[in-house]
This record gives structure tokens, C-alpha cells and sequence, in this order.
């Protein structure tokens, strides 16, 4: 993908995305409106669809986000610096307890320091974790660790997770955009977390991919050649 195009799919998607969340920040605003206002006239069902449409709003707006978090990733130019790795865990665990709660167990080993863009690095263990919190089966705590290793060519990173694991139809192609594996009801998410992983790896010329755990989970290995 050439600079200029990138540039022209960049501009797009900003032009694209405000058209789209204006709309959907309108609805949510008129639905508490509604709720504010005419709660008293509203019975048990007019609430219950009322909360629905609230629900739909901001899972549309959750979609549109990611969508053009991943159209960033495709088209912006990497800023590549000197990143530790253990910093970018340890800002990603404060927003992961912030939103997940302090039982999460989040671990990691002594990890390496790479050529690699600061922001997209965040981004790429911000969605494996959060993936690892997510996808868990009901009354689990949600364990994420994280390992290193090198060999002689490459740098191993292994993101290992206990949650429900990675099967099924369609499990070969999840890091598809959009790609769900489970009913929206019983795990959000907006398809694209995934996605936005392997297009930042493809991005520093990594690999990604993963594994189910013997007893559970899933492991995400990534494969960084030593520069």
C-alpha cells in the first residue's frame, strides 16, 4: 500500500467516522433523555426496550471505534524507538485493573527491549489481555501471563491466558477483522481486537499466532527476529 493511498484511506475513515458517531452519540443522548424525563410513564417493557436501544448505541459506537483503530494501524507510519517491553505491561495493567477489576492476575517474566513504535506496542498487549480478561468461563478469575524467551534468531513471547480457548468453526481465521466466535451475549467485544494484533505484528514484521492450552486457555506466541 503506497504512502499516498494510506493518506486518502486515513482521511476517509476520520471523515467516515464522525459521520458515524454523531448520529450514534445523538441516540444515546435522546435515550437518557427519555429515561430522565418519562420514566414514570414508561412500564416494564417500554424500559426494557429503551435499554436496548441504549445497549445497541454503544456497542455500534464500540464497533466504529475499533474500526478505525484498525484502520490507523493499517495507514499510520511506524514512530520506531527503543521500547521496554516491562514499562509497556505495566502501563497496560493499570487500565486492565481499572476495567476489569483487581482480582485479574496479570504476570510477567523479565521482558526484552525492541525496535518497536511505543503506542502500537501498548495497543498490541492492551488487546491480548484484554482478550485473556474477556473470554473466560463464568465465576473464573482471569489469569494472563506473560512469557519471554530468545533464541539465536529470534526473540518468543508467549501471552498465556485461562480463558475459554479458541475452537470451533471459523477458529483458524481470528484474527480476521469482525470475526466472532462466540454469540454477542455472552462476550463483548467488537471483533476487531484480534485483528488490530496481527496488523500491528505484519506492521514490525513479527508473527503471530496461537495455541490451546492442554488444561485450558489460550496461548498467543509472538515471533520477533533479532535485529
Amino acid at each position: 500500500m503506497g504512502i499516498e493511498t494510506k493518506s486518502q484511506i486515513s482521511d476517509l475513515s476520520k471523515k467516515a467516522g464522525h459521520d458515524l458517531k454523531s448520529p450514534l452519540r445523538k441516540i444515546r443522548q435522546f435515550a437518557e433523555l427519555m429515561s430522565l424525563e418519562y420514566s414514570d410513564a414508561l412500564n416494564g417493557e417500554g424500559e426494557i426496550y429503551l435499554n436496548a436501544l441504549t445497549e445497541s448505541a454503544e456497542e455500534a459506537s464500540d464497533v466504529v471505534n475499533s474500526l478505525l483503530l484498525y484502520i490507523r494501524c493499517l495507514t499510520e507510519t511506524l514512530s520506531l524507538t527503543q521500547v521496554s517491553l516491562e514499562d509497556v505491561i505495566e502501563t497496560v495493567s493499570t487500565r486492565i485493573y481499572a476495567s476489569f477489576g483487581q482480582s485479574i492476575f496479570l504476570d510477567y517474566n523479565t521482558l526484552p527491549t525492541v525496535n518497536a513504535d511505543q503506542g502500537m506496542m501498548t495497543l498490541l498487549f492492551m488487546h491480548l489481555i484484554e482478550n485473556g480478561c474477556r473470554f473466560v468461563a463464568p465465576d473464573t478469575s482471569p489469569k494472563v501471563s506473560i512469557e519471554s524467551e530468545r533464541t539465536d534468531s529470534h526473540i518468543i513471547i508467549h501471552v498465556v491466558d485461562n480463558g475459554i480457548g479458541i475452537t470451533g468453526e471459523g477458529a483458524e481465521k481470528v484474527f480476521e477483522p469482525l470475526m466472532r466466535l462466540h454469540p454477542k451475549s455472552g462476550y463483548k467485544g467488537s471483533g476487531l481486537g484480534l485483528a488490530i494484533c496481527k496488523v500491528i505484528c505484519d506492521a514490525h514484521g513479527w508473527d503471530i499466532g496461537f495455541s490451546n492450552n492442554p488444561h485450558g486457555g489460550t496461548t498467543f506466541k509472538l515471533t520477533l527476529p533479532v535485529s
